[in-house]
């Protein structure tokens, strides 16, 4: 969708909405890189994915081939 908008708005769980530009498209896996101007937003924390191992358990959140809101995890 992101790679034939004319217009794109980001919108954040706080009510906030952002005007955005599209930076990327992968269609088949339906993923795209948006960027909008901002300051004083939060930052995810993230681990070192070098320090994981088989077995450990992992979450998966996002909006793949339209399933909106989906959340897969396991070991």
């Amino acid at each position: 969708m992101v790679e034939d908008a004319d217009k794109l708005k980001f919108a954040c769980g706080t009510d906030a909405t952002f005007k955005a530009t599209g930076r990327g498209v992968d269609a088949p896996s339906d993923v795209a890189v948006i960027k909008i101007d901002a300051t004083n937003l939060p930052v995810a924390k993230l681990a070192d994915s070098s320090k994981t191992r088989v077995g450990e358990f992992a979450i998966a959140i996002g909006a793949p081939f339209a399933l909106d809101y989906s959340v897969t995890f396991g070991t």
